[in-house]
């Protein structure tokens, strides 16, 4: 007589994947090697709220706005040339050399994103380069200097790389997360650099429209979802400005809304 099947829960989902490791260790098989080190324990409502958009989250650390550092245009000419020659040529490195490690591992649709996303890298170095051409023979003092390097970047970073490159990091997340976790740690590591960061969004919390567009909204009959988060697009990015209390706005996060209909 067969026996009814037991209740099946993430803690055993847990214990069989650990068990399964164990066994494979103890015959030399190793499995892929994580991008992070897993938490010790993983609660069922935090599976339930996570959304892979997090793995895109950069902590703000103690690292000024990458322009803070700029007083003339020398600085500025130095600061960018560094960011197209050396910067950018270490993103662009270990993406190939994650490839190449493994490629013979990795999905096709993965490897030829990973070309797009090397393509995406030369876009923002062809930006930068234009950058270059940035006269500041108007600025008056450090201040002003400051503010159009500001102004010259967000444009740079924003249209060069973010509003390209993330939303496609976030659909590899939630596709095949393994993988994307490594890439959006290169990618995350190369904005943080430049006192770049953004704020922790969670699902249903009220959205602030100071700093996320929300797109076409969804319908609800929960009244108290009207106007909070239904989905994250795309987080938003600040520079690290103490002129403004750490907080200059460097691209606009992307949601879709709820709307309540009866």
């Amino acid at each position: 007589m067969t026996e009814p099947l037991s209740e099946f829960s993430l803690k055993n989902l847990i214990s069989v994947r650990d068990r399964t490791n164990s066994l494979f260790k103890k015959r030399g098989i190793i499995f892929f090697r994580q991008a992070f080190n897993e938490p010790q324990e993983i609660l069922a409502e935090q599976l339930e709220s996570f959304h892979p958009i997090q793995d895109l989250h950069i902590e703000r650390s103690d690292t000024p706005a990458f322009y803070e550092k700029i007083t003339n245009s020398t600085k500025f000419q130095e600061a960018i040339n560094k960011m197209i020659r050396v910067d950018t040529v270490k993103l662009q490195q270990q993406l190939q050399v994650f490839l190449r490690e493994h490629k013979s591992s990795m999905p096709d649709d993965v490897a030829d994103n990973l070309h797009i996303f090397l393509k995406y890298i030369v876009q923002f170095q062809r930006r930068a380069q234009m950058a270059l051409r940035t006269s500041f023979e108007d600025c008056t003092d450090v201040s002003s200097v400051q503010d159009k390097a500001r102004d010259v970047l967000t444009k740079v970073f924003k249209e060069g790389l973010i509003t390209y490159v993330m939303p496609s990091l976030l659909e590899g997340l939630k596709q095949n997360p393994a993988f994307y976790k490594w890439v959006a740690g290169y990618f995350n590591d190369f904005l943080e650099q430049y006192g770049i960061y953004t704020i922790k969004l969670e699902l249903n919390q009220e959205i602030d429209y100071d700093v996320l567009n929300p797109e076409s909204p969804e319908v609800t009959d929960k009244e108290e979802l009207h106007g909070k988060i239904s989905d994250l697009l795309l987080l938003p990015y600040f520079f690290n400005d103490e002129r403004y209390n750490g907080k200059a706005l460097l691209c606009e996060g992307q949601c879709i809304g709820w709307k309540y209909e009866k």
